[in-house]
Order: C-alpha cells, then structure tokens, then sequence
C-alpha cells in the first residue's frame, strides 16, 4: 500500500504534521519532552503499513507517531515495516494501539504488564522489535529477574519456551541456566519428577543438559586445578624442606668447623705454651749445669742430660 496522509483524533483530513521526527532520537522520554499542545499531531500526516513476514497488512501507524516512539527508524523500509516471523500480530496490535492513545494522554508513561507470561513476552518482544521498547523495559525486566531468583511453574516454563524471540530466548535462556544450577547442585526438590518432566520439553531438556555438561567440565577442570595446585604445594614444600635441612646441615657443619678451629687453637696455644715452658726448663737447667760443672759439685739427673746434650759426652751424678 502506498504511503497515504489521513487524519486521527484531534486532527483534521487535510492537515499534515510537517515534523515527521526522522532524525530523533526516540522513545519514551523524547514524546515526554513533546509539549501536550504538540503531542496529537504525532497521530498526523503520512502513514506507514505494519504487516507480517508474509507481508500481510496489520494496521496502519502514523510516521510521525513511529518516528518519535521508536529508537529503529530503519525499519521503515518503502512506508512499511515487517514484522519478522514468530512474533506475534495480535500482541503487536495491541501495542500500537496502546501506542496511538499516548498523544492524548497527559503522562507518558511505561505500559503495563498483564502477569500472562506469554502475552507479557510477545508483548515485549513486539516493542523491542520495533524499538518501542522504552515502554514496555519494566516488563522484561521483572520476567528476568524472576527466572533468575526462583524456578517458575511449569505452565510459566512451557509459556516461556513458547515465545521464539529474541527477548524470548533471552529468557528462556536465563531461566534454563537457573534450572540448570539447581539440577547440578542437586537442589531439585523432586527431581524424579522433574526428570519425567524434562522427557516431555526437548527445548529445555537440550539447554539443561548443555549447561550441566559445562558444569561438569567446569568441576572436572577445577578438581584438576586443585590437585595440581595440592602436587605443586606439596612439591614446594619438599623442596622447602630439603632446603632447611640442606641450611641446617651447612650450619652444623660449620659450628663443626668452628669448634674444632677452636680447639685446634686452643690445642696450638696450650703446645706453645708447654714448648715455652719446656725451653725455660731447659736453660734453666744447663744455666745450672754450667754452673755446677765449673764449681764441680754433683748434677742432678736432668743436668747430667743437658751436659750430654750440650757437650756430647755423660757425666757422672
């Protein structure tokens, strides 16, 4: 359908809102900050086609209204967007709807979730598509946070793994990582059922054996990792220890060597001073036999020796 220029709420046939908003932003706080008095004319001007990825007109939306709603002006592509395959046409309906009424309204304000969770993530996943999701960022963020603190029922489980968009996935992902968590941890509180369970959800069931397998490696690497650590320890201690021993044997090794230097020295001292003494004795006792010779009196024994030794020949005593 080719672009058209028509007239919603508070505008008339024949006016056309001259800002189409091509080159904003977008979003949430951009329209906030568009006066009340401006707002309506949003609704004006050219309309672009929404239809699905069989090209099945939706609806038409305002250019205007899209440009300054959205944060993806790219995918008007000839005055239409696609809506890509597995979201939803009656949710995406619903949010533009939703959308159309903002100018008329005094707040500008997020929308609200139903708590349907397959409505709420098609519902999300449509404004993130169309990048409108400035509106709807609180209802992602509660349905991750959710899976991420406490497993969901198991309607809640099959109404995720339903949703085949990108927000979708992300989800189910988060929430097959928080199963898989307290499935390898073993805190499943009935995990017989739960296994009977996982028999008929495939999809869940391959993301849950996937991250457990990853844990799995995980553990094995880490219990590697351990023991490695524990032999590498164990090896610096030993050679730790051979250390010390090697040190303490070089130390009493040398309190060895210093003991026995002592001694020798004191062995050395103790000869000098008996070789000092034995040579005082030996002048002594020649000074004495000199004397006695030349005075002819009788020589004790130790004379009689230093006689012989002095002049080769024994003397009588």
């Amino acid at each position: 359908m080719a672009l058209t220029t028509t007239a919603f709420p508070n505008s008339t046939a024949t006016q056309s809102y001259a800002n189409d908003h091509a080159t904003s932003k977008g979003g949430k706080e951009y329209i906030r900050h568009i006066t009340r008095g401006e707002r309506p004319q949003l609704t004006t001007g050219t309309l672009i086609n929404i239809v699905d990825h069989k090209g099945t007109q939706l609806m038409e939306f305002p250019l205007a209204l899209f440009n300054a709603a959205s944060t993806k002006k790219e995918l008007v592509v000839n005055g239409k967007v696609t809506l890509p395959e597995n979201y939803d046409t009656k949710q995406t309906k619903r949010l533009l709807t939703m959308m159309l009424m903002v100018p008329q309204h005094g707040c500008v304000c997020e929308f609200d979730k139903t708590d349907n969770t397959y409505i709420d993530l098609h519902f999300y996943s449509a404004a993130e598509y169309l990048g409108m999701d400035t509106f709807t960022r609180s209802i992602f963020d509660l349905y991750f946070k959710r899976v991420s603190s406490q497993i969901p029922a198991v309607a809640n489980i099959e109404a995720i793994g339903l949703v085949r968009t990108s927000p979708g996935d992300k989800i189910f992902k988060q929430m097959s990582y928080r199963i898989s968590v307290d499935y390898f941890e073993d805190k499943i509180a009935n995990r017989l059922a739960f296994e009977a369970y996982l028999r008929t959800n495939e999809r869940l069931r391959i993301a849950i054996e996937d991250v457990v397998a990853r844990k799995e490696a995980a553990s094995r690497r880490e219990k590697n990792h351990e023991m490695h650590k524990a032999a590498f320890l164990e090896r610096q201690r030993k050679r730790e220890d051979y250390a010390r021993v090697a040190d303490e044997r070089e130390e009493r090794s040398k309190e060895w060597q210093r003991v026995t230097q002592e001694k020798l020295q004191a062995c050395k001292i103790a000869e000098d001073l008996k070789e000092k003494k034995r040579a005082h004795q030996e002048i002594a006792v020649r000074t004495s036999m000199l004397v006695k010779k030349r005075t002819k009196q009788p020589m004790t024994l130790e004379e009689v020796r230093a006689h012989e030794k002095l002049f080769g020949k024994a003397v009588p005593f």
